[in-house]
């Protein structure tokens, strides 16, 4: 096992996140969350997604982030770059997390944020820190992690 991580120039650690959900959308589907901070690395996660946590795709994707994000504190890193081929958790922790909040968690169109609980949770997570950066990967570049999530849903 490893203990060294992957870190960017600015010195964060580099760790890749995904979702992935048998039977998304169905009776019976089952989550799960991969976490990948390197190849045999001790903070490696593959874990089912379980309740109360929505048994969805876009709900394991973002909890994969929190996972990540607690994994990184409980280990004392407070510098985390989250690399995700997911544009909704990349794109509403960069861009539309705070006219959500603003918004009482309401869409643009007036609908409330289907994932808010999920959102809230990486919110929580994220000020504990003191820098949290998402990253959009194309799927292609997040194998490892997508490995991880895709056993997690299976266990």
């Amino acid at each position: 096992m490893s203990w060294a991580c992957m870190r960017n120039e600015e010195g964060f650690v580099i760790c890749y996140t995904d979702g992935a959900c048998s039977f998304n959308g169905q009776k019976g589907a089952q989550a799960g969350i991969g976490v990948y901070f390197g190849r045999h690395h001790m903070w490696n996660i593959s874990d089912s997604l379980k309740p109360p946590y929505a048994q969805t795709n876009n709900s394991a994707e973002i909890q994969a982030a929190v996972a990540a994000i607690r994994r990184a504190r409980l280990n004392g890193e407070y510098k985390l770059e989250i690399r995700s081929d997911s544009i909704l958790l990349v794109r509403g922790m960069n861009v539309r997390i705070y006219t959500w909040m603003q918004n009482g968690w309401r869409t643009s169109e007036g609908h409330l944020v289907i994932n808010r609980k999920d959102f809230w949770d990486v919110m929580n997570e994220v000020n504990l820190m003191q820098r949290v950066e998402f990253v959009y990967v194309p799927r292609e570049k997040n194998g490892d992690a997508d490995k991880l999530a895709k056993y997690g849903a299976n266990c």
